[in-house]
């Protein structure tokens, strides 16, 4: 990582402009969901052909997560930052004002790409900025974009679209866009370029990003269920995975120069962590899929009722955020990891069990959202306590994309778990499922015995 040339500013500050930043790139990645009809209307084009705009911004995502730790290396992360927000607005603009859906799809791509690099620049900059005596509780605070973003986006898009034209889907970028740009060149701190760094892995690059972004595309199809044929499935689920083996084969032949060096997961607690990354992340998202419909379906809400019926997880979470770092210290990170994901299934049981009336339903996502909350900040750190200082920023990137794998795996998953049962089967339907997103958090319970007992308990060589 670059090392930087002026004292770091508080780290509330930090976070919060880089927290702020991210938000509004994962808040653009759920936002335009509900618009999707109203965009096919406007544009006059099938819905198959405007789905595009969505899957566009995930495939650019995917293809821009590898480059963000070698580029925040390379030309350090504030320049990185500013780059990535610019090219961020830049999309905004073009799909404020796009008029056809080649254009609009074409915006979504450069937007995407430039959110894509957000996310592993701020956990990067974040764990420097930290230090090893406070990145537990600073990364701890990334959970706030994580997990707010996505559950807020659709019902932020659902009162543009009834309430304003579907211009302002996307036009709601430009001013806070540019409140996060003037704030980042102001708060954070200019760092130096690692003028040794080696030239860029253009064969990781090839394997590696459309590797990501084919699988995602295959999995995201996945969750589509009888929208999207077998074939539409697996050919590029296959494909995603014959790439990333070979990416994995190069990188352990050209080592530290690779794009994300494959050898950070031959340490236990390295590999242990980005497991438990890509379960928290399918958990979150895999359930804000799942719960929104059950709570329609089941329950016969409105749209807008089920997302404020949703909230109480957002504020479970938000409420145990200021105390996960005394719990970490106090029961070490395998303790807390461990009962942070066994919270999170004692909160999804009532769903299983199929017995959630609206008062259980709240108390048991404020149960699931405490546990989610003491999850992904000592995993974090526990990843990059087992790693070299400057493997930080390319580690950030491989942690990331994990997220969002899990997340497009959760996703797919729970949904082709409901899709297959009984036709006529109601809430019994959701309460199977429900059983196979609490078998998500057992799983991330157990991988928690792999963690240090405590974060400065390092028995492992770092990589």
């Amino acid at each position: 990582m670059a090392i930087h040339t002026k004292p770091t500013p508080g780290l509330p500050a930090l976070g919060g402009v880089l927290g702020f930043g991210a938000f509004l790139a994962l808040l653009n990645s759920t936002v335009v969901v509900v618009g999707i009809d109203r965009l096919s209307g406007e544009l006059a084009a099938p819905l198959g052909q405007i789905q595009w705009v969505s899957t566009a911004y995930l495939l650019a995502l995917a293809v821009a997560i590898p480059v963000a730790g070698w580029g925040a290396d390379r030309f350090g992360g504030r320049t990185l930052w500013l780059a990535a927000l610019g090219v961020y607005l830049a999309g905004s603009v073009l799909a404020t004002v796009a008029d056809s859906v080649t254009l609009l799809v074409a915006a979504r791509v450069v937007q995407g790409f430039g959110a894509g690099m957000l996310e592993p620049i701020m956990l990067a900059m974040l764990t420097t900025a930290a230090g090893p005596h406070r990145v537990t509780r600073v990364l701890s605070l990334i959970q706030i974009p994580i997990t707010l973003a996505p559950a807020l986006g659709p019902l932020v898009g659902g009162l543009i679209v009834d309430q304003l034209s579907w211009h302002w889907l996307f036009g709601m970028n430009l001013p806070l866009g540019l409140l996060a740009l003037g704030l980042s060149l102001w708060i954070l701190p200019r760092d130096r370029p690692d003028a040794t760094l080696a030239r860029l892995d253009v064969l990781g690059l090839l394997l590696l990003s459309p590797g990501l972004a084919v699988l995602l595309y295959g999995l995201t199809r996945a969750g589509e269920g009888s929208a999207a044929g077998p074939v539409a499935i697996i050919v590029p689920v296959l494909a995603g995975v014959a790439l990333l083996a070979g990416y994995t084969t190069h990188a352990l032949r050209r080592g530290p120069g690779a794009l994300i060096d494959i050898r950070l997961f031959a340490g236990a607690r390295f590999t242990a962590s980005g497991l438990i990354a890509g379960l928290f992340g399918a958990s979150v998202y895999g359930m804000m899929f799942l719960l929104p419909l059950f709570v329609q379906q089941a329950n016969g809400a409105a749209a807008w009722a089920a997302g404020l019926q949703l909230a109480p997880q957002g504020v479970g979470t938000i409420l145990v955020l200021p105390f996960v770092a005394a719990l970490s210290a106090r029961f070490g990170t395998r303790a807390t990891v461990a009962a942070g994901m066994s919270l999170a299934a004692l909160g999804t049981l009532p769903f299983a069990l199929d017995g959630a009336s609206t008062g259980l339903l709240a108390v048991s996502l404020l149960v699931r959202g405490a546990g989610l909350g003491i999850v992904l900040g000592p995993a974090l750190a526990a990843a990059f306590g087992s790693i070299r200082p400057d493997a930080t920023a390319r580690a950030s990137s491989a942690l990331v994309a994990l997220i969002q794998l899990g997340g497009a795996a959760g996703t797919a998953l729970l949904a082709v778990v409901l899709q297959r049962q009984p036709a006529g089967a109601g809430a019994a339907a959701f309460g199977n499922t429900f059983w196979w997103a609490l078998a998500i958090c057992v799983l991330g319970a157990l991988l928690a015995l792999r963690l240090p007992g405590k974060i400065n308990d390092r028995k492992e060589t770092h990589v």
